[in-house]
């Protein structure tokens, strides 16, 4: 048992007791790792089942919403933290995004790295009160999609001279 004064007194015995709980159904529970985890919130979604109880009537119903794996901001992509979307928005979301381009990409061989690290600058300072237009006060610039120009990268090869240095184990 915590402890702890007041208020979070309760809050403690409520952890504890669902604590309790978990540990008494582990025998239910599929052990997996953070890369298993991982690989199945960004493939499948996660569903997450709320519970609502109507002051009424009392009657409780049940609602499960899926929720798909937006982008991942790069400050936080050493913690594995990503933000994520209720799965009838993302491809809206995600359109908007990626500036349109995202549904484009091809399907084999996309560049999904690169889309993805540019997705989550436009969340960064985006000025809600003028719905996107632009605004000199405001730090943000409006860019038109038409005004963008997407490249392709290319690969350049070339041979030089260069000195390799190598640390040895004495």
């Amino acid at each position: 048992m915590r402890k702890a004064a007041g208020d979070n007194k309760e809050k403690l015995e409520l952890i504890d007791q669902l604590e309790e709980k978990v540990n008494s159904r582990k025998d239910l529970y599929k052990k997996l790792t953070k890369d298993d985890i991982r690989r199945i919130f960004y493939e499948n979604g996660v569903p997450i089942t709320y519970t609502k109880t109507d002051k009424k009537t009392g009657e409780v119903t049940e609602e499960t919403i899926n929720y798909k794996m937006l982008y991942r901001n790069p400050s936080k992509a050493k913690q594995g933290s990503c933000m994520f979307i209720r799965e009838e928005l993302y491809d809206k979301a995600y359109d908007w995004l990626t500036i349109g381009i995202g549904p484009r990409l091809p399907k084999c061989n996309a560049k999904i790295v690169e889309i993805s690290a540019y997705a989550p600058l436009s969340t960064s300072a985006i000025d809600t009160k003028n719905k996107g237009e632009p605004d000199d006060h405001d730090g943000t610039v409006y860019i038109p999609t038409r005004d963008i120009l997407v490249l392709e990268d290319q690969d350049s090869f070339f041979r030089t001279i260069a000195d390799v240095v190598r640390a040895e184990d004495y």
